[in-house]
């Protein structure tokens, strides 16, 4: 993939988060590579795996603290990527201000503290939900979001602003990468492309949503930044009733798409101002924040927001959320197709693509035909054929792990011996001496011939032998405290681990007792206990004293030699003693230093353990979680289409396929039944282990990590080869739709084609369409290197396109590993679009009969006035003027008196015309006439037929 922008992902809510994580795991997937390693050797910037680039920045904010938990353990394969997803995430983490536990104590707060200016949009105290713990988030009440937010910028902004402070300089300093990742086209960070990613049917998202549009804007401004700003906006029918969803939630959605819509028309209509006041622009939007005084946006940076609900059943909320995410990546990864290579090079300005294909030919700036707002409203419905290999890879390496952990597990039997490899971890960990236990020299006593000298020189020996016992007692005890202090079995393990896995280690260490042979059954653990404890004496002796020649009789024909069998007898027997002894005293002297060595080698033990104990428990969880996995990948999807092996095999078959290739690859040091231990043991190599277990002696999940990353290597090589001379396991997408379009090579089978263009027929069902009744454009973007007339072509017939499409499609070629369509109807006004006019609709009747749990007031955002819903001053001005010219052509009939009229039916058009009724009151003692701009308001909120009504008369 290619990115051409640098973008700043926003999320705000548990929505917000959501959408980022799956936004972060594609990014990844498209330009790390599903091993994480792609973009190693891209730049000189020392980049970890699944590292991303730097002009890619993600901010999250959230109330619940699970949340953005939740973030940060999904983003990336595993916690030993932590520090790479750090190096472009940033956590809000403290939006909840400290010592205030619910939502009356930050409303007093704010009163106490803010002037009436700031908070004049803040309930009434009486009406406080007191919605509690905040850490767990805003109770689905919007205006206890936005509470918390201006106390904790009150308290310190940067609480709130310093993630995207840091983002934004992240994005300053990032263009060498965007160099990079743009196949060396631009290095241009001007301008910024901002998703602001939110649900409108909760508390957070939706509390906080208009703020942080307004606190983004004017970070951008004061860095002298350009931005393009697009809130993502999932709507209240993505979230079903008791899960979300439900009158809460289209409550909630009503009071916030009115706001968003009319600062989007606010910033669609600016012009140059005609007055302005100490703080900006007379009477255009603006919002006043604690500490940081009035924000206003720069006209243009918010031109519309994209809606996403749900377009035909079956779609569920988490492929709303991938559709969310290849609208993004769509938009970051087209590039620009008309430069000139040779104007300024990769500093030439251009229109991003996303600001060209959203807001060109649009007329956001005009009145809606009701005359109410203008037309900022854009719907989007999204389908994306990918290859989920990120998710495929890992599964087939942890499959493989899991395996291998059970194979390795258990010994051969009788074929394995460890005596070999204890004696090597004895040496590693410095205990060679102990070992041995090497009896002191007794010096030699020459050749003495003659019972008397024989037996002269036995004795002494004896005595010798007793005092270099007694000795050793008071000698060894340093040098065996000395060995103690600088016993190893942890650098002993490492060492012994670059010849065996970590499983034989374990019974190199504990022993097995399957295996035949007494040490191994006992191995290095039943030494170092034997050690502590003395020696039994050896049968037939005394333990006080040598033995002496007492049994040696007198030849008379020949004379007594040392050489004789029964003095070599006694010889044995006082050096069995001595080494006896000698044992004796080295155990003795062990055992005393016993503090020493006792604590480094519990230590060694527990790490041996904890390690061990990781790769057990992957191996006990994996097969529930690969079916799980499998049925989760093989699920039907609507939106969302993946590539996937046959499903006559699933998952299983591929893993035998991947693990079959990395057979043949191995063969030469295989045997005829290899099993996933032994392949295990040649991918890992001479380190492999060693490497994994010293990571795990710190942390025992970073050891299966670490081999995990190992295995995800090898098995990505083997699905997807470097070289492309070699077939791929998992066919790449450019390769199998150029070979759709016209067989070229043998990259891909015939069964792997068909199963693309069924893919593709299926790729939009009936009625996949976004909401609304703009008329619908299409953009189609393909992996390829350029465009290609026939593979749009070949797109155009293949794929089934909505029957209302306007116009012929966009096509753009993409480097990246999918396929997406996107749906757009734009230039709406509110009253368009049947969703958004539902949950309006709900929302004015709310306000004229509210149920109890309502809590109306900590749903409304920017004030407490509710005398129009959707009109504002310029509305209202044109809206009376149209009316009353209807009533100078008299097309106005009036019921009742004239002065104060109980109904007018308006004429709207001419000869075929529509008629309008509105039903009008007295307000308080004035004249019914005064109600005239609330009955039309009230008209346009709940006809069911918009395009019916037509525009206001006149």
């Amino acid at each position: 993939m290619r990115i051409y922008q640098p973008m700043l992902f926003v999320g705000l809510g548990g929505t917000g988060c959501k959408v980022g994580a799956e936004l972060e795991k594609r990014l990844r997937e498209e330009l790390c590579g599903p091993d994480g390693t792609r973009l190693l050797g891209a730049t000189d910037q020392g980049y970890l795996p699944y590292q991303l680039p730097s002009c890619l920045q993600f901010v999250y904010a959230d109330l619940s603290a699970n949340e953005l938990h939740r973030v940060r353990r999904e983003v990336v394969p595993g916690r030993e990527h932590d520090k790479a997803a750090q190096k472009t995430m940033h956590m809000i983490t403290d939006l909840v201000p400290a010592r205030l536990s619910n939502s009356a104590d930050v409303a007093q707060s704010l009163r106490i503290n803010s002037d009436e200016d700031t908070i004049g949009w803040l309930p009434s105290r009486e009406s406080d939900p007191r919605i509690g713990p905040l850490v767990r988030g805003a109770g689905q009440l919007p205006t206890v979001g936005r509470a918390v937010l201006f106390e904790t910028l009150r308290r310190n902004p940067d609480s709130a602003l310093w993630g995207i402070k840091r983002a934004i300089a992240e994005i300053n300093e990032s263009a060498g990468d965007l160099f990079v990742i743009s196949g060396r086209r631009t290095q241009r960070v001007d301008p910024v492309i901002v998703f602001v990613v939110f649900s409108v049917a909760g508390g957070t998202g939706s509390g906080i949503y208009y703020d942080y549009l307004h606190l983004i804007g004017d970070l951008m401004r004061q860095g002298n930044k350009e931005a393009e700003i697009y809130p993502l906006v999932l709507m209240p029918s993505s979230f079903d009733d008791g899960q979300g969803g439900g009158r809460p939630a289209d409550l909630n959605a009503g009071s916030a798409l009115i706001d968003l819509f009319r600062l989007i028309d606010d910033q669609n209509a600016q012009g140059s101002p005609d007055e302005l006041d100490a703080s900006g622009s007379h009477g255009a939007v603006a919002v006043r924040f604690p500490r940081l005084e009035q924000v206003q946006l720069r006209a243009n940076t918010v031109q519309t927001a994209f809606l996403f609900g749900r377009p035909v059943g079956g779609v569920r909320r988490d492929d709303l959320h991938r559709s969310m995410v290849s609208l993004m990546t769509s938009l970051i990864s087209a590039g620009p197709s008309d430069q000139d290579e040779d104007d300024d090079g990769p500093n030439r300005p251009y229109q991003s693509f996303a600001d060209g294909f959203i807001n060109s030919k649009v007329d956001r700036h005009a009145p809606a035909d009701t005359g109410v707002g203008r037309r900022g409203v854009t719907t989007s419905a999204v389908a994306a054929l990918t290859t989920p290999l990120l998710e495929l890879t890992d599964v087939v390496s942890s499959h493989l792990l899991a395996n291998a952990v059970n194979e390795l597990l258990v010994p051969p039997g009788a074929a394995e011996t460890n005596r070999a490899h204890v004696r090597r971890f004895i040496t590693a960990a410095g205990l060679d001496r102990l070992l041995e236990a090497s009896p002191g020299r007794i010096p030699p006593h020459g050749s003495p011939v003659g019972y008397g000298p024989v037996m002269a020189a036995l004795t002494q020996r004896a005595n010798e032998m007793a005092a270099a016992v007694e000795r050793a007692q008071e000698a060894l005890a340093g040098p065996v405290a000395a060995l103690a202090q600088d016993f190893d079995p942890g650098q002993a393990a490492l060492e012994l681990l670059g010849d065996v896995d970590l499983f034989r280690l374990n019974r190199v260490v504990h022993g097995h007792r399957d295996l035949a042979d007494p040490l191994d059954k006992g191995g290095f653990r039943a030494l170092l206990d034997g050690w502590r404890s003395p020696p039994p004496p050896p049968p037939g002796m005394n333990p006080a004293a040598p033995p002496l020649p007492n049994n040696i009789a007198k030849r008379v024909l020949q004379r007594l030699r040392m050489v004789d069998d029964s003095v070599q007898a006694v010889i044995r027997k006082q050096d069995a003693w001595y080494a006896w002894q000698t044992r004796r005293v080295w155990n003795a002297a062990w055992n005393d230093s016993h503090r020493l060595w006792a604590r480094p080698w519990q230590a060694f033990v527990e790490e041996l353990r904890a390690v061990h104990e990781q790769f057990l428990a992957h191996a006990r969880a994996e097969p529930q979680q690969f079916d799980q996995r499998s049925k989760d990948l093989y699920k039907p999807r609507v939106g969302v289409a993946y590539l996937l092996p046959p499903e006559d095999r699933g998952l299983e078959g591929f893993y035998q396929t991947v693990l079959a290739r990395l057979k043949e690859d191995y063969s030469a040091h295989l045997g005829p039944n290899a099993n996933e231990g032994h392949v295990l043991n040649l991918l890992l190599g001479q380190d492999g282990w060693s490497a994994a277990f010293a990571k795990g002696r710190k942390d025992p999940e970073a050891a299966v990590a670490d081999i995990r990353q190992r295995i995800k290597e090898a098995v990505t090589e083997r699905v997807r080869p470097g070289d492309r001379a070699r077939p791929a396991l998992v066919p790449r997408m450019d390769d199998l739709l150029a070979n759709a379009v016209q067989r070229r090579d043998g990259s891909v089978t015939d069964l792997d084609l068909h199963r693309f263009r069924q893919k593709l027929a299926e790729l939009l069902p009936g009625g996949f369409v976004p909401d609304g009744h703009a008329p619908l454009k299409v953009l189609f973007t393909y992996p390829a290197v350029q465009e290609n007339a026939d593979i749009e072509r070949f797109l155009r017939r293949e794929v089934a396109l909505p029957v209302d499409m306007v116009g012929e499609p966009e096509f753009r070629a993409v480097q990246a590993d999918s396929m997406v369509v996107v749906l757009n109807r734009s230039s709406m006004g509110v009253t368009e679009v049947p969703e958004l006019r539902r949950v309006i609709k709900l929302w004015w009747r709310a306000q004229r009969a509210p149920q109890p749990q309502d809590s109306l007031p900590w749903r409304r955002r920017l004030d407490q006035d509710s005398s129009y819903l959707l009109m504002d001053a310029e509305d209202r001005w044109h809206v009376l003027h149209r009316l009353l010219c209807a009533m100078w052509d008299g097309k106005v009939s009036v019921t009742g008196d004239p002065r104060s009229p109980d109904h007018v039916t308006i004429d709207v058009g001419s000869r075929e015309s529509v008629t309008m009724g509105l039903e009008l009151t007295p307000l308080g003692t004035l004249s019914s006439w005064a109600s005239l701009l609330q009955a039309y308001e009230q008209w346009i909120i709940t006809d069911d037929d918009p395009r019916a009504a037509g525009s206001p008369p006149g």
